[in-house]
């Protein structure tokens, strides 16, 4: 899908397409080339009668038998187009699908991130508790307390910046894949 939908995917096969045309043409202007006329002409005082009328018919042939080789460098040319555009066009494949890749794995890491945030802060809260308890039961004192309060914070707000870079995967996953738009919903 990225491959048909991202700008520079869509470019690289237009110049593909453009540089086939113009070893199409090169090679086309080595061909002879036949063309036809013909001209007919009426010249009467009355549509049907009294004047005369003319007419001509004609085929012509035109060959270029030597052109000093200019043909033949053109059609070399347009050949060496044609190759470096599909080299340009194979680059281009491989380093979407890599773009594409590298966003997807990351945002399985990221989801994976949320994963162990939310169990350290499950276990940041059960912790505090316990440190509460004991706190009430004069077995802690109020240092503890405090580092306990500070740990399940902390949890807290590495979760919440997984979260946050689990969006912004989202949003790159999308932009490499070519189908971000504003109303795309990671972007709500």
């Amino acid at each position: 899908e990225a491959r048909q939908s991202r700008p520079e995917a869509r470019q690289v096969r237009m110049a593909l397409s453009l540089a086939e045309t113009q070893s199409g043409i090169a090679r086309a202007s080595r061909m002879p080339q036949v063309s036809f006329r013909v001209a007919f002409e009426a010249d009467r005082q009355r549509f049907v009668t009294r004047g005369g009328a003319n007419w001509f018919a004609g085929a012509f042939l035109r060959w270029n038998l030597f052109d000093g080789f200019d043909g033949k460098a053109r059609v070399a040319e347009a050949g060496q187009a044609v190759a470096r555009a599909r080299a340009q066009e194979k680059q281009v494949n491989a380093a979407v699908s890599l773009d594409v890749r590298r966003a997807y794995l990351d945002l399985k890491a990221s989801q994976e991130r949320i994963q162990v945030a939310e169990v350290t802060v499950a276990e940041a809260e059960e912790n505090l508790r316990i440190v509460k308890n004991r706190y009430e039961n004069g077995l802690s004192n109020v240092t503890e307390l405090l580092r306990s309060e500070t740990a399940l914070a902390d949890a807290r707000v590495r979760r919440l910046a997984a979260v946050h870079d689990q969006r912004l995967a989202s949003a790159a996953l999308e932009l490499a894949a070519g189908s971000l738009s504003a109303d795309s919903s990671v972007l709500n």
